[in-house]
Order: C-alpha cells, then structure tokens, then sequence
C-alpha cells in the first residue's frame, strides 16, 4: 500500500511536455475585415494545444495570449509593433515583450529534484534491508522534461511574437500577441 502511495504522489505533480501549438493550423473563430487588414484570433490558445499547465500559469499572471492571423492588403510594410494599435473593446492595449511572458509562463524545474529524496524499504525489519533511492530516476526525468518544455515553450513564443515582426505588402502571417491586465473580449487591430 505504501509503495502505491509514493507511486500516486510521484506521478501527480510531474512535469508535462509542451505541445507545440501550431498556429497555421488553428480554427479562428473571429474575423474582422478593414480596408487595410483581414485578421483573425483566437484566445486560449494554450490550452487549446494541450498546454493546460502554460494555460493555469497564463491565468494565474492575469495574462492574455492570443493566437492572431494578419493579412496586409496595403502596398506598404507594416511595422506591427510600431504601426499597428490594438484594442480590447475599447481599451488600447500594449502587447507585451517575448520575455515578460516566457519568464513567467513556465513549469518549475528544480522544486522536481525533492523527488531523490523518496527512498523505499523493499525488506522492512530483516537484516538485509533494500533501501533503494526510488525518487531519483522519477526527479531526474522530471527535470528533463520540465526544462525541455519550457525551452520549447520559449522557442515558439519568440519565433511566433508578432511584436518585432514586419508585414509585407499582401503577405499574411502568423503569431502571437500577448497583452495584460484587461479582459477578454473583441480584438480590434487597425493601422496607427
């Protein structure tokens, strides 16, 4: 019985994979049409990937990141962190950097090596006892697989930042846009 109980609380907090999310292939549900812009997005996009971990960090900082697909239909470049204003409802808002959102939105890693210290009696009360560090492979693959998480994590987040992006004429792309401190609710993108 003790041995399923140390089973159970090894398992129950372990370290998930990141789920790439892959935003080419989402369903945007909103649309909107101007005579410069098409774009669509889509909120939660996290949890949506499977990232229910990044999704409860995401709640939990109050922030807001939001899968976002722009099409330029001018015969200008666009700037989009310089050219482009966003608004929820009608409240501006300021998409954040890749860096205030990756440093917060990530699974912890070491808290995981307290698991190497999880040691079980296999031969409780005889005079050769197996004494076995149990916790140290599951402390050892949860380090791993956090860190490997938070590193893809990072990578598609600055890959996919639409902040430091520029948008060609008649191109469409891709991205993210991550804001703070508002609520959800209709995503206006128009040209400064």
């Amino acid at each position: 019985m003790k041995y399923l109980i140390v089973l159970i609380f090894a398992f129950s907090s372990c370290a998930t994979k990141y789920k790439n999310i892959n935003l080419q292939s989402q369903s945007y549900s909103n649309t909107e049409i101007s005579e410069e812009l098409i774009y669509s997005y889509k909120y939660d996009v996290l949890r949506s990937a499977g990232n229910k971990k990044y999704g409860k960090k995401e709640d939990k900082y109050d922030f807001k990141i939001v899968g976002v697909k722009i099409e330029n239909l001018t015969n200008q470049e666009i700037d989009v962190g310089k050219d482009l204003e966003f608004k929820v409802g009608d409240r501006i808002i300021h998409p954040l950097e890749t860096k205030s959102i990756t440093d917060k939105i990530k699974q912890p890693v070491y808290t995981h090596l307290l698991y190497g210290l999880i040691w079980v009696d296999f031969k409780p009360g005889s005079i050769d006892d197996l004494i076995l560090p149990v916790g140290a492979p599951i402390a050892a693959y949860n380090v791993i697989t956090a860190s490997k998480a938070n590193s893809n994590f990072k990578n598609e987040f600055r890959e996919y930042s639409l902040i430091d992006k520029t948008l060609l004429p008649k191109e469409t792309i891709f991205g993210f846009i991550s804001y703070r401190d508002a609520e959800i609710g209709k995503l206006t993108i128009t040209l400064k």
